[in-house]
């Protein structure tokens, strides 16, 4: 199949607002990533490596979308981070 640029070029985001558009998320994540971490550092005390936070996030991720329910969240948070379950529900902000 072969398309010219031409046929396709106004149905294609501005370069610049695409550019934007990922420097925003990348910042977002970067800004989630710096409050969880600030966040699991007042809660247990001690700061995660770069693979925890990834994970830790993953997981608040997983929450926040329904595909894990609240105790499944806490157990795995508990588990993997070697916190006790309430605070794996205060970091997410479970009552």
């Amino acid at each position: 199949m072969d398309i010219e640029y031409t046929e396709i070029e106004g149905r294609l985001p501005d370069k610049e607002e695409a550019l934007n558009s990922v420097y925003s998320a990348d910042k977002a994540l970067e800004e989630t990533a710096e409050n969880v971490q600030e966040e699991a550092k007042e809660q247990m005390g001690v700061a995660l490596n770069g693979a925890q936070t990834a994970s830790l996030l993953s997981i608040i991720s997983q929450y926040k979308n329904g595909v894990l329910a609240p105790e499944e969240a806490v157990s795995i948070i508990s588990i993997s981070i070697g916190i006790s379950e309430e605070k794996a529900r205060k970091l997410l902000h479970i009552a």
